[in-house]
């Protein structure tokens, strides 16, 4: 990809959950990030609903999370995909990194 080409590519955060108890904090953690978009797949029986601009998607049955961020890989829509998993707090630090 030419430099050009970099400066506007797109990043979409897709994050597998199954009954996390800190989803709200991991999306908290990438939402500076600039992404063009935010997909949940979260098979718990109650999927959870996120506040702001996420997209949720609930597959209707138990699945591994393999196979979640192989389902938001196929919804998403930007250039580059960041997978994070449901206990994962992005640091500063790698804030800094993904943006860079």
């Amino acid at each position: 990809m030419a430099a050009s080409q970099i400066e506007t590519a797109s990043l979409t955060v897709i994050v597998p959950s199954y009954k996390s108890e800190h989803l709200g904090a991991v999306l908290e953690s990438v939402r500076d990030l600039g992404a063009a978009e935010t997909i949940v797949v979260d098979s718990s029986p109650e999927p959870p609903s996120p506040a702001g601009d996420v997209t949720l998607k609930h597959p209707g049955e138990r699945t591994n999370p393999g196979t979640a961020r192989n389902q938001g890989a196929e919804q998403a829509k930007g250039d580059y995909l960041l997978f994070v998993d449901s206990d994962v707090v992005l640091t500063d630090g790698a804030r800094r990194f993904v943006r860079s």
